[in-house]
């Protein structure tokens, strides 16, 4: 964590206070708003997995990180396993920048 906080640090714009939790009281899908207000933080921001719960105590910002997903796998997949049935695609955070690839591979195999 210091690392990362000293990487971050020295990255910013102007001088800033950082400050890593890498646990929470609240849980692991929520941001800790209580822990920030206790550094008197600005603002919030999660990283990997969240609830995306809204606070109106302070800004959270959240970044997921990008996973590879093979489009064309998974529309092949999909297409032998639902043929042409109507299917939904919900793609985790992590996945999400792969969601137009992932529709172009599709609509040839399902075009449901």
């Amino acid at each position: 964590a210091a690392g990362l906080v000293h990487a971050l640090t020295a990255a910013a714009r102007r001088p800033c206070r950082l400050y890593v939790l890498a646990d929470t009281s609240v849980s692991s899908w929520d941001p800790d708003v209580v822990a920030a207000q206790h550094v008197s933080a600005q603002g919030i921001v999660v990283y990997g997995r969240a609830s995306l719960s809204r606070t109106q105590a302070m800004p959270v910002r959240h970044v997921f990180g990008r996973r590879r997903l093979d489009a064309a796998a998974l529309a092949s997949a999909l297409s032998v396993r639902f043929g042409g049935r109507r299917v939904a695609v919900l793609l985790s955070g992590s996945h999400v920048a792969s969601a137009a690839k992932v529709a172009d591979a599709l609509r040839p195999l399902m075009p449901n």
